[in-house]
């Protein structure tokens, strides 16, 4: 399989499990810049997960404030991997999103990033599963305003939470 199909294939995988997930979530998220950055990342794909109150009387902006957001970057190869591009993991739990074989090498050389999950396809392709866990809540750069309305934005140009 090339470069272009094995990304679409873990792609897919990562809007199924999107779909299941949360309806809260987009592709190609432009964030706003951080001081640390030129310019704004983009998010293979991002998710947001609200903290809907057990208690009837917390208010629910608290479900925005406690929500959690989670970034995918889908990365084919090592050459993926290494050109430059992506790796902008900017959520409260962060995916790294490739074939086992990947993660394996970036395991053995210890080059996984920290705060970072990596998932990979099952044994029958039908899932993600994962591999290594070196995920930790790290406190994100960017208020949980901030993110919603980049996500919200980026969900209006592919026409809403219903496209698949």
């Amino acid at each position: 399989m090339g470069r272009t199909e094995t990304t679409d294939e873990l792609s897919e995988l990562v809007r199924k499990r999107l779909n299941r997930h949360t309806p809260y979530w987009a592709d190609e998220v432009l964030t706003f810049p951080v001081m640390s950055r030129n310019g704004a990342p983009r998010v293979d794909f991002m998710a947001f997960c609200p903290d809907w109150p057990i208690d009837p009387y917390q208010p629910a902006p608290l479900a925005v404030e406690h929500g959690m957001f989670e970034c995918y970057e889908v990365k084919s190869c090592i050459e993926d991997f290494e050109s430059g591009h992506g790796l902008n993991f900017v959520g409260d739990r962060n995916y790294l999103v490739c074939e086992t074989s990947l993660a394996d090498l970036l395991y053995e050389e210890q080059r996984i990033p920290k705060g970072v999950c990596v998932l990979v396809p099952d044994t029958s392709r039908v899932r993600l599963v994962t591999r290594y866990d070196n995920s930790c809540r790290d406190l994100r750069k960017q208020s949980s305003s901030a993110l919603l309305l980049c996500l919200l934005m980026r969900m209006n140009v592919r026409g809403g939470v219903s496209e698949g």
